[in-house]
């Protein structure tokens, strides 16, 4: 009696009778409970079916089982024969939901080279549900063949090897039988879905391997742990599994000098989206290690499927930098912001500028103390490459870890967390507030000059270097140091990874909002910061929301600057919550005046307004002819009069595109030059 625990994952019933139902009665006889799960109904794609044909060919899976013994069967609703419409991550989902249910120890499921589409999506989700992870339950893998579909296969692509045979001579009349019983699903010969060729096969295969009768497996992972076992009783301080992992790694793994160990900071949202197509790549196709740290200050909001993605599909979860900072200092920098916050009034009160001369040494203080605990923690930072969003080496965590590292020869990479789209060099809007001379020169003194902080190198878009890093929005950056910005194009907006992102990563579904015979209308705003005239924006909200013909759905960057409309009032929706992607998805016009998500728009072929009257700035989509532009409010409502798809030349468009995404080469190409440019010197 092995007392094991086993899952049949099959995409139609009569599959696990096909490829191992002689091997199910043998784990049944040999005391093992084993269960099944079917991912579709078997039958909704043919062009002629009923409900009645699914209630039939429930019934029948539930006497094979009964016949088998198995102890359990579930059906799942995927759809048959389309499974490659259903995003991989949802599939995964369910049968990851299903092993953490079961804990079955060995699973069985379909060859990845099956001719049939739902064949080859379950093997993947199967695949992806069973990484191996410290203390997972699944111990074994294989796939069976399924005569009519294995054997279809394309020459050369995946073919079935079969390395692992289960000797089913004693259970060769209950396969028939139990084949019998799906004779609708069988086909008269010639024709190799036939219950006489089924039993050949088996035949074969046992024959290969010396006996009457055996079905025929590929070996895909079979973990033997009695070393650990071992371990356990010749070593005393055998406590925790991961003890066992130091054993095997120590006499096992031999250390490869060609791996890369990155160490990748997340602080929000923005950084995280932007350098994910990188960690994703590194992982599917370098010899590389990745470790995630996030931070007290980190803001994940809105970061769940991007969490979720990284965790199953690579078992990588960030844990916190700083987790082993001291109290007392996070108290410190909790105090130094607020008073911060507190002496930045000064400009409009002259009772507040004193505060000012506190602030650089309060500041340099906490500068001090950060830099104790990045060097008391420094083991953290044991990597060949660190990467975090540019501008954080300005920070207290940042500048400290680039002066620790330059010490130790460890390369620190900023990456793009965004893009620039402007091209005048004055983007920002200037303080209003105007001070006398005489509290003019206080301010100055209170601010005493500080070397700044650069990172070794700079990971970001085409043309970064001319204007962001070249603007008032990248801080007092010295011109001699433009060489180290490396401008290789924005993996977050090439069509590869969206199309990856929106059936892999997020969880999509389709946004809807509006009358059908209306033309869907999203306005995509910037934060009023860039020069956004905000009593022309919000004239503009109000008089969109009043046009009948389109339905206006406005998705802002914040809600600086519009406090006062009264939204109450606005016939639109607010999209504050709704993935960009998802409304670029819905949307049949975009319109946009401050934001990269403009690129988005015109890679799902949405034609693109650009407001030029809502801001003082000038973007790279009018001056490279790859959008609509309206000078007056009322030149934006006349292009609702008439259709507008056709007015910029898709040529500008690709053109453009390859340019500023792609960086001039193709997806591989792309990915190669961000991984060449973090691990070495620019070209």
């Amino acid at each position: 009696m092995s007392n094991k625990t086993v899952l049949i994952c099959a995409a139609h019933a009569d599959d696990e009778a096909i490829g191992c139902s002689g091997t199910i009665a043998k784990h049944v006889e040999n005391g093992d409970k084993v269960h099944v799960v079917f991912m579709t109904n078997g039958v909704d794609s043919r062009s002629k079916f009923s409900s009645g044909a699914i209630n039939n060919r429930h019934k029948i899976s539930l006497k094979v089982a009964d016949i088998l013994g198995i102890s359990s069967v579930q059906n799942l609703d995927f759809p048959d024969n389309m499974m490659d419409s259903i995003p991989l991550l949802h599939v995964v989902r369910v049968i990851e939901n299903l092993i953490d249910k079961l804990k079955p120890e060995i699973v069985y499921t379909h060859h990845l080279g099956d001719l049939n589409i739902d064949h080859k999506i379950t093997h993947k989700a199967v695949l992806t549900a069973c990484r191996p992870q410290p203390g997972f339950c699944v111990r074994e893998i294989y796939s069976f063949e399924v005569l009519s579909s294995t054997e279809w296969q394309t020459p050369g692509y995946s073919s079935f090897e079969p390395n692992f045979f289960i000797d089913i001579s004693s259970w060769i009349e209950k396969k028939r039988k139990v084949l019998c019983i799906y004779v609708d699903e069988m086909h008269k010969p010639p024709h190799s879905r036939n219950i006489d060729n089924i039993i050949r096969l088996n035949r074969l295969r046992g024959n290969s391997v010396g006996v009457d009768y055996a079905e025929a497996f590929s070996l895909i992972r079979k973990i033997k742990i009695w070393f650990i076992y071992c371990y356990k009783y010749i070593n005393p301080w055998y406590l925790k599994i991961e003890n066992s992992a130091k054993f095997i790694n120590y006499f096992i793994v031999k250390k490869d000098k060609s791996l890369k160990h990155f160490i990748i900071f997340i602080n929000s949202y923005n950084d995280f989206d932007n350098i994910l197509p990188f960690i994703d790549y590194v992982l599917l196709n370098k010899k590389a290690k990745v470790t995630l740290y996030k931070t007290n200050d980190s803001d994940l909001n809105g970061c769940k499927d991007h969490l979720y993605y990284l965790e199953h599909a690579y078992n990588l979860i960030p844990s916190y930098y700083d987790e082993n900072f001291s109290k007392y200092y996070n108290f410190s920098v909790i105090l130094y912001r607020k008073y911060r916050n507190f002496a930045r009034r000064a400009k409009h009160s002259s009772m507040l500028i004193p505060t000012l001369f506190i602030l650089p040494w309060f500041k340099t203080f906490i500068s001090f103390f950060t830099k104790i605990q990045v060097t008391k923690n420094k083991k953290n930072l044991t990597a060949d490459i660190i990467l975090f969003d540019f501008g954080k080496e300005l920070g207290f965590y940042g500048s400290n870890i680039v002066n620790l590292l330059k010490k130790n020869s460890v390369s620190v990479v900023g990456y793009l967390h965004g893009f620039s789209i402007y091209t005048n060099l004055n983007p920002l809007t200037k303080d209003t507030a105007t001070p006398n001379q005489f509290k003019k020169i206080l301010i100055k003194l209170s601010k005493p000059k500080v070397e700044r902080v650069y990172c070794d190198r700079y990971v970001v878009g085409n043309g970064q270097r001319d204007t962001y890093f070249s603007t008032s929005m990248m801080s007092s950056y010295e011109a001699k140091f433009l060489d180290r910005v490396c401008e290789v194009g924005i993996p977050r907006f090439t069509s590869e990874w969206i199309d990856k992102y929106r059936n892999n990563v997020v969880e999509f579904s389709n946004f809807s909002y509006g009358e059908k015979n209306k033309i869907n209308v999203v306005l995509f705003m910037s934060h009023s910061q860039y020069n956004v005239h905000t009593d022309k924006l919000i004239q503009t909200i109000k008089k969109l929301s009043l046009c009948n013909k389109i339905n206006l759905v406005y998705k802002p960057h914040t809600r600086s600057g519009l406090k006062k409309v009264n939204f109450k009032d606005i016939n639109a929706y607010n999209a504050k919550d709704v993935s960009s992607l998802e409304l670029s998805h819905w949307a049949d016009v975009g319109i946009a005046y401050g934001t990269s998500i403009a690129f988005q728009l015109l890679q799902d072929n949405v034609p693109l307004i650009m407001p030029r009257y809502l801001h003082s700035n000038t973007t790279i989509f009018e001056e490279n002819d790859v959008c609509i532009v309206a000078d007056s409010l009322s030149e934006l409502l006349n292009f609702f009069d008439y259709k507008i798809n056709n007015i910029v030349e898709q040529k500008n468009i690709d053109k453009f595109l390859e340019f500023y995404i792609y960086g001039g080469c193709d997806y591989n190409g792309l990915m190669e030059n961000f991984f060449n440019s973090s691990v070495k010197n620019c070209a």
